[in-house]
């Protein structure tokens, strides 16, 4: 396990990081297995938020906001236009994702 590989590093340190990409992180999968669950009449609404969600824009800084341009060109995509309460809903959950970003990211 210390024999030094043409990179110099052990084997060990190889077996480690391969380890790391292929083990996944059992307690994230026990939490998301255990979170509640969203309530099926949702599952619309949260669906259209994820398509616009998905495409997203970033700068170097991080994710951007949605647009009112982007809302408007999903919709014209789409073919569906959210209702007032479905569009209040989908910025309820967008800044709960960068309340979230924010609490996550990194340093």
């Amino acid at each position: 396990m210390n024999a030094r590989q043409e990179d110099g590093q052990p084997l060990r340190v190889h077996l480690q990081q391969a380890s790391d990409n292929v083990i996944p992180d059992l307690d994230a999968a026990h939490r998301l297995e255990t979170a509640p669950k969203l309530p099926p009449v949702t599952a619309d609404l949260w669906a259209r938020f994820y398509d616009l969600h998905s495409r997203r824009q970033f700068s170097e800084n991080g994710p951007l906001a949605f647009a009112w341009t982007d809302v408007e060109a999903w919709q014209r995509i789409r073919g569906y236009v959210l209702s007032a309460w479905e569009l209040d809903t989908v910025f309820i959950l967008e800044n709960v994702f960068f309340q979230v970003y924010m609490e996550t990211k990194p340093k």
